[in-house]
């Protein structure tokens, strides 16, 4: 279901874009078209994962794909984990450690590819902007992290202690199939688009929260 929900409106959608006329098309996948890739950075040239969630973002990025055309270009870009003032991923990691509850899961070897959401814009503006941008690009910053260390520079931000560790089998308990999510080790690099000459803002972590906690209310 979550399969076919996906790729049926992508679908119906290449066949309503204009062919008389250049047109863009950027597609957003995810940094779980890698699957788990343990110590290997994953650059665009990288295989993609064979779990659920990889082989989705495969078939999604291959049905994105079905739109280029003479006049069409398609630019598929691949989200690491988005970090933002409003809600999102950070906002339910910031309430967890607040009350304890957060910091280190599973190993905390795992790698974990991060955005800031201000980047993120930049970068989608930018390819835009590049007439001869097309295919798959990581939009993620240069500095991937592993979980461990994320943790306690989140940590350090919120003045408080990264916590115990939660062993993988209760993540999974609590998660079921979307632990992978937070289990999987995804050391992504924006490979394509440093080469292209985009430049971040916020290239660290600690740069991305300093930023972002000092735009939220106290």
């Amino acid at each position: 279901m979550i399969h076919t929900s996906r790729l049926i409106p992508l679908e119906h959608l290449a066949h309503a874009l204009p062919t008389n006329r250049p047109f863009t098309v950027v597609s957003a996948s995810a940094v779980g078209y890698y699957g788990d890739a343990g110590d290997r950075e994953l650059d665009e040239a990288a295989p993609h994962g064979s779990d659920f969630l990889a082989t989705l973002a495969r078939d999604w990025e291959s049905m994105a794909e079905g739109a280029a055309g003479p006049q069409t270009r398609v630019v598929t870009t691949r989200f690491g984990l988005v970090l933002g003032a409003d809600g999102g991923a950070l906002h339910e990691m910031v309430k967890a450690m607040k009350r304890f509850m957060g910091g280190i899961l599973g190993s905390g070897r795992q790698w974990v590819s991060w955005i800031h959401e201000e980047d993120l814009a930049r970068a989608i503006l930018f390819l835009l902007e590049q007439p001869d941008a097309r295919g798959a690009y990581n939009l993620s910053s240069p500095e991937a992290l592993r979980q461990a260390d994320f943790a306690r520079t989140l940590a350090r931000h919120l003045r408080r202690p990264a916590g115990v560790p939660t062993p993988a089998f209760a993540i999974r308990l609590t998660l079921g199939g979307f632990a992978d999510a937070v289990l999987f080790s995804q050391r992504m690099v924006p490979k394509r688009l440093l080469d292209a000459g985009f430049e971040f803002l916020y290239p660290t972590l600690d740069e991305a929260l300093t930023d972002i906690f000092a735009r939220q209310p106290s």
